[in-house]
């Protein structure tokens, strides 16, 4: 990556924490291992923008009218990966593959745990 790295991860943890934040009530009552049934209240075409939005979540969207189950930790790392490529992708026309993401998320979540006791 030819950025600086610890500006990356910081940008990762920011992601993170920005999510949390607003993830709100749901982050109080979804844990790992727990699944998330959301009713979107979405038409077909709008089902298609999220999709193409949300690459990896628009992918297991239900189109028949019925509840669509996410396991919250797939829900937690499909946010994370677009929201952070896409922050990265627009503020510094920097595009990351999957795996880079990925090393940046786990960088950043290994420094908010702060260092083992």
């Amino acid at each position: 990556m030819g950025h600086d790295r610890e500006h990356l991860v910081a940008a990762a943890r920011d992601t993170l924490m920005n999510i949390a934040a607003l993830s709100g009530t749901a982050a109080k009552h979804v844990r790992p291992g727990h699944s998330l049934v959301v009713d979107l209240g979405l038409g077909e075409s709008e089902l298609a923008v999220l999709a193409n939005y949300q690459n990896d979540l628009g992918g297991r969207l239900r189109h028949d009218g019925r509840p669509t189950s996410i396991d919250a930790d797939d829900l937690i790392d499909c946010m994370v990966l677009d929201v952070l490529g896409l922050i990265l992708e627009r503020a510094l026309s920097l595009k990351l593959e999957e795996s880079e993401l990925v090393a940046l998320i786990m960088a950043s979540r290994a420094e908010l745990r702060g260092p083992p006791r």
